[in-house]
């Protein structure tokens, strides 16, 4: 009898690799819709993290040249993420896909977004929301929490944009939902465990020595916060310029109370840090008189990263062989 392999071709979430890989199948080799996937992942974290610090700044109408953002540098490195290294690629796709449509929906509710630049930015937030609901459905946990959050304060047109979209992603996680014939059981991790996960899902891949860059990131996205909160009482936008920090906080606190598995699903609560991560990147800069240094501290971070690769590498083929 022979066996061969279908792919279910029925949309629903965990589904955007799948095509995407047999797309890539008709015109080339099969691994060349890997390592796609893996530079539009590397590509698409900090291209998410730029376009969404560009919305909030506009949110803001002030553009201080003392500082220099860290959003895209800390999301260059923060792609290099443990669910990459998993081969987890519709998380990691869903991930930049969801931060840009959240940096759509708040662009479209700019006030000096004329009706068409708003209409723009609503289906570029429409497109990316698909995309991101086919991806992984913690991306439409996300945006389901992440753009009323948004649309608090904000003008009407952005609370009809993010409405629509709320409401197709309402439609599509309703549509995919498989039911279970029994309650799925649920395991908890202490909090020291948790914590340690937390690290582990912003940039743990081939050693615990990557610790460092995951711990730097966190402790400036910490400043980045307390920064933030300390000088922001001032502006009358304050809470649509500062409402991802709220919304990061809380992502963290109810990151602790997510078990880590239900039913079949595992790593729940680890699909949290990174969220949480990007929504604070924004927040973080450095001098003007430091911002020649950044490119300088990616060095030892590449030249680990390429190590560890030929590494891994080396080793698979002789397993292989």
């Amino acid at each position: 009898r022979s066996l061969f392999f279908a792919a279910n071709l029925r949309p629903g979430t965990n589904s955007l690799f799948t095509y995407f890989a047999l797309f890539v199948s008709r015109i080339a080799n099969e691994d060349w819709a890997v390592r796609l996937c893996w530079l539009f992942a590397l590509i698409g974290m900090p291209l998410g993290a730029l376009a969404f610090e560009r919305s909030l700044r506009e949110e803001r109408g002030t553009n201080d040249e003392r500082n220099l953002s860290l959003a895209v540098p800390l999301a260059c490195v923060l792609a290099y993420n443990y669910f990459l290294y998993r081969g987890l690629f519709n998380y990691v796709l869903g991930v930049p896909l969801a931060m840009g449509c959240l940096a759509a929906v708040v662009a479209s509710g700019h006030p000096s977004a004329n009706r068409w630049r708003a209409g723009a930015y609503t289906a570029i937030a429409l497109v990316s929301a698909v995309l991101a609901a086919l991806a992984h459905p913690a991306a439409i946990l996300f945006l389901l929490v992440a753009i009323p959050a948004a649309c608090v304060t904000a003008l009407r047109r952005r609370g009809i944009a993010g409405a629509l979209i709320c409401l197709l992603l309402v439609w599509f996680a309703f549509s995919t939902w498989i039911p279970s014939e029994r309650p799925p059981p649920a395991e908890f991790v202490n909090p020291a465990i948790a914590l340690s996960q937390f690290v582990r899902a912003i940039g743990i891949t081939y050693s615990w020595v990557e610790a460092l860059p995951a711990g730097a990131i966190l402790l400036l996205c910490g400043l980045g916060v307390v920064h933030s909160l300390r000088t922001g009482g001032s502006e009358s936008n304050n809470y649509s310029t500062r409402f991802p920090l709220w919304l990061a906080c809380a992502l963290v606190i109810v990151y602790f109370f997510i078990p880590f598995s239900y039913g079949g699903a595992a790593g729940l609560n680890e699909r949290i840090p990174i969220f949480a991560v990007l929504l604070v990147l924004p927040y973080t800069s450095v001098s003007a008189p430091r911002r020649a240094w950044v490119p300088v501290l990616f060095v030892p971070f590449a030249v680990y990263t390429l190590v560890q690769n030929v590494r891994v590498d080396a080793r698979a083929n002789q397993v292989r062989h």
